[in-house]
């Protein structure tokens, strides 16, 4: 950096790390400065580094530079757009985006496992031992992922590679879609990533037809759509324990409870669908 002028400015959108645009000569990075206590997240930030470092190699995530022992990393900015919620909403970005998802889920050889039961679980006994007070219906509401997760581990399942944190903010577009943030990505379940991805923008019917219908490159059966609206589901509850586990352990200003409620109660609702049952049966 010597003889070159260096400037740095706050990045918004992060509700879990700082983030920062580092201007040096002509060059942009950004660097993200790791959040407290997020192994309780569940975040490794060594496997975050390693599949960043993969998917940039399919010039989908930015370009590594460089990476430290306290978890912070250093990463090429990429000159584009940071795509709204208003964006991904539409028809052409659907398509577009489930084409760069169905790339990067090409990658299946990876040590690194994500599965949402199991982070469900793991958040529940992290809020527990951080004295977090659940809802009135969250028994019940563990008893309905139980039956989930038995119909989906009686199915043979592809897994690949998921990003499974698909906010608007993490898509950039200068040409072709890229994607940031990788520090909750693993192998898993590709219908949990269209499924966050679908959840997290409020799809209705016609948008999840254009993101299965562009991702499959096939017909799509009544057990698609099953297994889509369950990991609906599996996304809104690890949103909402997400939330319960950064209500009792981040230092961020963020309404972390709010978040959590309001997840809690899309998950609620979502199981209370009259076509619940239907789509376990769809499935066995």
């Amino acid at each position: 950096m010597e003889g070159h002028e260096v400037t740095y400015t706050s990045l918004s959108g992060g509700i879990t790390n700082l983030n920062y645009k580092v201007d040096v000569g002509n060059e942009s990075f950004v660097v993200c400065v790791s959040g407290a206590k997020t192994s309780l997240l569940g975040i490794d930030r060594e496997r975050e580094h390693a599949i960043n470092k993969a998917v940039a190699a399919l010039g989908i995530a930015p370009e590594v530079i460089h990476s430290t022992d306290e978890g912070h990393l250093v990463t090429r900015f990429i000159e584009g757009s940071s795509l709204s919620e208003e964006d991904v909403r539409q028809h052409k970005n659907i398509t577009r985006i489930a084409s760069t998802i169905r790339e990067f889920h090409s990658i299946s050889d990876m040590p690194w496992q994500f599965c949402a039961f199991n982070v469900v679980k793991n958040y529940t006994k992290v809020a527990e031992d951080h004295d977090a007070t659940f809802p009135e219906e969250f028994p019940w509401l563990l008893e309905q992922m139980e039956k989930i997760e038995q119909v989906l581990n009686q199915k043979k399942r592809r897994f690949c590679l998921c990003h499974n944190d698909l906010l608007s903010g993490n898509f950039i577009d200068d040409g072709k879609i890229r994607v940031i943030d990788w520090e909750y990505a693993g192998i898993g379940d590709p219908f949990f990533d269209m499924a966050n991805f679908s959840s997290n923008h409020c799809f209705e019917e016609e948008h999840d037809q254009v993101l299965l219908r562009n991702y499959l490159e096939r017909e799509i059966t009544e057990a698609d759509v099953a297994h889509h609206n369950l990991m609906k589901i599996m996304s809104d509850f690890r949103e909402a324990m997400w939330a319960q586990v950064q209500t009792q352990i981040s230092d961020l200003e963020e309404d972390f409870p709010e978040y959590a409620q309001k997840h809690f109660q899309k998950t609620s609702s979502r199981i209370k669908h009259s076509d619940f049952n239907e789509y376990l049966k769809a499935l066995i």
